[in-house]
């Protein structure tokens, strides 16, 4: 046998089933993984979402940018979802392979290649793993004009094998020509084990401060001498600060923070993910990690609570299209959080240059009756999250 062969045989032969997609390049790799026996011990699925509706429909939403560590990473979660939805459905795959239920695995690679139009940015491409226990991560940067669009994708093909072998525990790696100036930044995350329980669904409800941590395996949390403020926390600024420490001055009550690892409309956060958002949040105050997607599963977790949300948050609340556009089930959510005891302050957000505030929204009544108003005297800050991260990008296009 080749060598090519003997190693893809190494990959089929390891204990790990996997679903496998890449955008934008890679797909050599998929061919050359069924191209030899063995690959049904292995490979659960391949897929190639090129087009930017089939990688948004892949997402569950369209990624800020198409070819980043990011969009690699929150690729191959879809695809460790995907995994394990599989495996649930069918059992007798994994037994028949003696493939622990652990063993599975998310794989993705989002390229930019060389093409048949000049490129302003560099050519590049990021690597993700996604499993039980950890996220990794390579982005490698290629020295453009060295290589033709069919050297590229060999290049690329060549290395998520090796990448895949890497993470699967097989020893051996293809050889690939790496130039001077081409950069490898790998990224890993080992996770503790309350955020793989998290993430399994074994544990609801995980806290953190200052270092320590510790699970729930369900809720509700009963002592109500708190107030929540939600947050994706992508990154944590001064005015998530200030919201709490008014928080506090108006409701007289310590005010902790909640992430949800889980988004109805996005794939669950990674490992990297989350150890980058976890750090300073949980450095101020007491930080709780949940799966609760919603504002009625977060009531469940934490009755009785005051939520302090912004503006554009209760918006959201009250908009049908989240209630699968049925306004009789956002009234039974509505009512399910006012019999569980929450209610919500509210601080005004700039949206679309106005700053909005519950008087200028068209609230549902049930809605409405369970927020209280922070006015624009008490509150005003319009940083937000999206514009630090809009910011940030910008700042390393232009270094490229």
């Amino acid at each position: 046998m080749s060598q090519t062969a003997d190693f893809i045989e190494a990959i089929h032969q390891a204990p790990w089933q996997y679903v496998l997609t890449c955008t934008g390049g890679g797909s050599l790799a998929i061919s050359e993984l069924l191209r030899y026996p063995g690959a049904s011990r292995s490979v659960l699925e391949a897929s190639v979402p090129y087009a930017s509706g089939a990688l948004a429909s892949w997402l569950r939403s369209h990624p800020e940018q198409a070819c980043s560590a990011e969009t690699a990473r929150k690729m191959a979660m879809a695809a460790y979802q995907r995994a394990r939805n599989w495996q649930a459905a069918h059992p007798q795959n994994r037994a028949a392979f003696h493939v622990e239920p652990s063993s599975i695995a998310g794989v993705a690679a989002t390229c930019s290649l060389a093409s048949n139009r000049p490129k302003r940015g560099s050519h590049r491409f990021h690597l993700a793993w996604q499993s039980a226990d950890r996220t990794a991560v390579e982005t490698v940067t290629l020295q453009k004009g060295v290589r033709s669009r069919e050297e590229e994708e060999k290049h690329v093909g060549k290395w998520i094998l090796n990448f895949l072998a890497k993470q699967s525990g097989v020893s051996s790696q293809l050889p690939v020509e790496i130039f001077p100036d081409e950069v490898i930044q790998p990224e890993f995350q080992q996770a503790p084990s309350a955020w793989q329980s998290l993430l399994a669904g074994t544990a609801q409800l995980a806290w953190t401060r200052r270092g320590l941590t510790g699970t729930l395996s369900r809720g509700p949390v009963r002592s109500t001498n708190r107030a929540i403020l939600s947050g994706s926390f992508n990154p944590l600024h001064d005015g998530h600060r200030e919201m709490a420490q008014l928080g506090e001055e108006w409701l007289g009550l310590p005010v902790e923070y909640e992430l949800t690892i889980c988004n109805a409309e996005k794939p669950p956060l990674d490992f990297l993910d989350l150890a980058q958002r976890v750090a300073t949040p949980s450095a101020e105050r007491t930080l709780w990690l949940t799966r609760a997607a919603t504002f009625v599963e977060k009531a469940r977790y934490f009755p009785g609570v005051t939520f302090l949300v912004g503006a554009d948050t209760i918006k959201r609340i009250g908009q049908p299209r989240f209630y699968h556009d049925q306004p009789l089930l956002r009234d039974e959510a509505l009512d399910k959080i006012a019999t569980l005891g929450c209610r919500f302050l509210v601080f005004g957000r700039l949206d679309d240059r106005s700053f909005i505030t519950i008087e200028s929204l068209s609230l549902p009544p049930k809605l409405a009756a369970l927020c209280d108003q922070v006015p624009e005297s008490a509150f005003r800050n319009d940083l937000s999250s999206t514009k630090i991260r809009r910011s940030e990008r910008e700042s390393e296009q232009n270094l490229q």
